[in-house]
């Protein structure tokens, strides 16, 4: 019978990240993104910028700078959270938020908003023009609210409350 030389398996708690630092880690490498993706765009990048900037403006038009904004947006929400969160529904919501976009964008300038903008945009040809920007800019909404976890509140104005009886 063999010796086992097996070291005492250590608890699987403390093998992985802390949340926090996983969210942390998703708001920097989002930030870094989209600073990247701000140089591609004015041509401070590099070779690598350049490629990727000329790529994904065919992909996305002038829909391009959606991507470094929502990045950002989204990275600086994450950084002043203080709760946890689901990091893959913060994912979603970015990718929500983004398609959404380029959608309305592609439905307010036809044929600007790149290959997916045009793909996204065709809510148009079922519905028409005002019902799909309204569609398009309510799943945006949604998605931005995913991205960012926060809820939507309206709070009613205290002129307009009912002032209860004595």
């Amino acid at each position: 019978m063999k010796p086992t030389s097996k070291k005492p398996r250590e608890d699987k708690e403390t093998e992985r990240l802390h949340p926090d630092t996983k969210k942390s880690i998703l708001a920097i490498s989002l930030f870094g993104i989209g600073l990247i993706l701000i140089l591609s765009s004015i041509g401070k990048a590099g070779p690598v910028g350049e490629t990727t900037y000329s790529w994904l403006s065919k992909v996305f038009g002038i829909g391009y700078h959606i991507l470094p904004t929502i990045f950002i947006i989204v990275a600086v929400s994450l950084l002043f959270s203080k709760e946890r969160r689901f990091l893959g529904i913060t994912l979603i919501g970015i990718v929500i938020v983004i398609a959404a976009g380029l959608g309305l964008l592609d439905i307010i300038t036809p044929g600007k908003a790149g290959f997916a903008g045009n793909v996204l945009g065709s809510l148009e040809v079922p519905f028409g023009y005002a019902a799909s920007i309204v569609i398009t800019a309510t799943i945006a909404i949604g998605g931005l609210l995913t991205a960012l976890n926060k809820p939507f509140r309206l709070t009613m104005p205290s002129f307009l409350k009912r002032k209860g009886r004595r």
